[in-house]
């Protein structure tokens, strides 16, 4: 969580919704505290009446994006086919996927970002607070698929399993494979 005080301004970081990237624009605008680390959130640090955004993307997607990005590195993960990485990832990772969320912290968001038109929702939400807009940088951008689009990985059992596990946010978003 990053809030800057400024502005009363916080922003809620997701994995793989270029969070990063982000999180490093927003710190071009000034001063900005990191409260209980990249992504987390300490609903007590909230100012009142911020502006609290959160970045999102579309489910499937984001575990795509997870799957290059877990290749590239030494871990339990490196190897497996996407149907089996997906379900070992949520399973591992309790930090990422709290009490079956994907996006764990919008409860306590008022403008969502989303992945899909990032830079739109960004500059946005920032005229909201009276800033300019601010092009967003380039950050960990993982090794990507060949520019082929995220539905060209998935099997039947691997889509399934997104969509059953994480069905409340994918209706609530809009989603769809």
């Amino acid at each position: 969580m990053y809030i800057l005080p400024e502005r009363n301004l916080v922003y809620l970081a997701h994995p793989r919704t270029a969070s990063i990237a982000t999180k490093r624009t927003l710190g071009q605008l000034g001063l900005m505290e990191m409260v209980k680390g990249h992504h987390g959130v300490d609903p007590d640090r909230i100012p009142a009446n911020a502006v609290v955004m959160a970045t999102i993307r579309n489910p499937w997607d984001v575990f795509v994006s997870w799957w290059f990005k877990r290749r590239g590195e030494k871990s339990p993960f490196y190897g497996l086919p996407l149907e089996e990485f997906i379900p070992q990832l949520v399973a591992n990772n309790k930090q990422f996927f709290r009490n079956g969320k994907m996006f764990y912290m919008l409860p306590y968001a008022n403008k969502i970002l989303r992945y899909e038109h990032l830079q739109a929702d960004f500059d946005y939400a920032l005229v909201g607070v009276g800033y300019p807009p601010k092009d967003l940088v380039v950050a960990n951008k993982s090794e990507r698929r060949e520019k082929r689009n995220y539905q060209s990985y998935y099997n039947t059992e691997a889509r399934e399993w997104v969509a059953e596990n994480f069905a409340e946010e994918i209706e609530r978003y809009g989603y769809r494979f």
